[in-house]
């Protein structure tokens, strides 16, 4: 930048922030298969869940300004630009979930009147179009007529562990 009192450099040092969270609470119906033999037990089950997703954020687009005059440390800063963007919004959703699980199991008695039992399981748990924390979208140029907005999301989870189990039977 020039002008009539020499040359200016500047820096724009832009911070962008985003913070989002997501509040959900879902009740609903499950139903469900189970099975068990001498050494083994199995289930599958399926659910679905209903209930209001509370979502919140906050985007903040800051530009500090520092000026130069002459290339010298001779510095002026300024926050050009503090923009915030927040985003509330109350969601009716519903996540559907299906869970599968087998299990290796035996017994062995102490004496005439307890046993031990024990176990060894494997469970998968699948949820689908599950709500997450929402984010700020900023395509082309930024501008929100190219869409700069919060967008809601939703993810699919897949949760899957080994179950080791110990227990006394009289």
């Amino acid at each position: 930048m020039i002008n009539s009192q020499g040359t200016f450099d500047w820096d724009n040092h832009v911070t962008l922030e985003e913070n989002s969270q997501l509040k959900y609470l879902g009740i609903g119906p499950q139903i469900g298969l189970r099975g068990k033999t001498k050494y083994f037990e199995g289930f599958f089950k399926l659910s679905s869940l209903s209930g209001q997703a509370k979502y919140t954020g906050l985007w903040s687009d800051v530009d500090d300004i520092i000026i130069r005059k002459n290339g010298s440390e001779e510095r002026f800063s300024s926050r050009f630009y503090d923009g915030q963007f927040p985003y509330n919004r109350k969601k009716v959703q519903t996540v559907h979930n299906m869970e599968l699980g087998l299990k290796l199991t035996g017994q062995t008695k102490i004496n005439q009147s307890m046993a031990l039992d024990f176990g060894l399981g494997y469970f998968v748990s699948i949820f689908l179009d599950v709500p997450v924390a929402p984010r700020w979208s900023m395509p082309g140029n930024w501008i929100w007529r190219e869409g700069s907005n919060w967008s809601t999301q939703t993810r699919n989870l897949t949760f899957a562990g080994i179950g080791i189990n110990l227990g006394l039977s009289f």
